[in-house]
């Protein structure tokens, strides 16, 4: 990834791709926690309740 701005665009597509083509699980790392990484993470923590 070029910057932190891009994988945050391709985390979102990809999570409702994966969401949409019914997979049950992913494994992923969380990204340091300041700036958009709270929200990358955030979002990562909320998906991994459903």
């Amino acid at each position: 990834m070029k910057n932190i701005d891009e994988a945050a665009k391709n985390l979102y597509s990809t999570l409702r791709k994966i969401k949409n083509d019914g997979f049950k699980k992913i494994a992923v790392e969380t990204i340091p926690n300041k700036g958009i990484g709270k929200t990358i993470n955030d979002r990562l923590k909320r998906a991994s309740k459903y």
